[in-house]
């Protein structure tokens, strides 16, 4: 049960948990603390991320403010406990959107799904969507529409494009406030300054990576829109650049 809720917090290495180890242990625990639960101010954790002769008797006092009816002598009882409060603190903070996921909003989705997965471009439905979509975008209509389809992929695919060149040098210019406590770090160093430098660290690195996709995904489309759009000869039976 324990690794369940571990798997539901998200928790980055409870396949290799081991209780019986202390910094296993002590890590599980700053890790609840400062991702989920977050009972202590931020300065408050240090005596909990100070790994010291006396981190036991923190952390018994810990569990007593947090009024845990459990002795911190059994270790797995305590970590479950620890669990099931961070998962309660996490339904409250999400609690508006889970109160909206309810089983017939989810069988109202999967249905959807379902009908969008079965349709087909013949349909009448599909047909007359095409229509009105292509009188939107003031697209000439074609007999088949398939070609009306594959002109409004083109049409949305260059103004997407074009959206995302005008944002580009906006975005980046665009301050934004973060949490470095919210962020998820992995693992701990016991200095709390020194987590705080690499949470920032991962962010800008998290931030490199998202641009450099988007630099990929502009070439992939700027080649696919060379080379996935041939011409057509009906007449002829033929298809390709000719």
């Amino acid at each position: 049960m324990l690794m369940k809720k571990l798997i539901i917090l998200k928790y980055p290495d409870y396949e290799n948990l081991n209780l019986q180890d202390d910094n296993d242990f002590r890590k599980l625990v700053i890790w609840l603390e400062d991702q989920k639960i977050r009972h202590y101010a931020i300065i408050g954790r240090n005596e909990l991320r100070n790994i010291t002769k006396s981190w036991n008797e923190h952390f018994r006092k810990y569990l007593k403010d947090l009024k845990c009816p459990f002795e911190d002598g059994n270790r797995e009882i305590a970590v479950d406990w620890l669990s099931s409060m961070a998962i309660s603190v996490e339904f409250k903070q999400n609690i508006d959107k889970n109160q909206k996921c309810s089983a017939e909003t989810i069988k109202n989705v999967r249905e959807a799904a379902k009908a969008l997965k079965n349709l087909k471009v013949g349909d009448d439905m599909v047909n007359e969507g095409i229509c009105k979509l292509a009188r939107l975008l003031k697209i000439p209509q074609h007999g088949d529409n398939h070609v009306t389809l594959q002109a409004i992929r083109i049409l949305v695919q260059e103004r997407i494009q074009h959206f995302n060149k005008q944002n580009t040098s906006k975005d980046s210019a665009k301050k934004i406030k973060v949490s470095l406590a919210k962020q998820e770090l992995g693992f701990q160093t016991g200095d709390g300054d020194v987590d705080n430098y690499a949470r920032a660290l991962r962010l800008l690195h998290i931030n490199e990576l998202r641009q450099l996709q988007t630099d990929i995904n502009q070439a992939i489309v700027s080649v696919q829109a060379l080379t996935a759009n041939p011409k057509t000869d009906q007449r002829l039976g033929k298809v390709g650049r000719y």
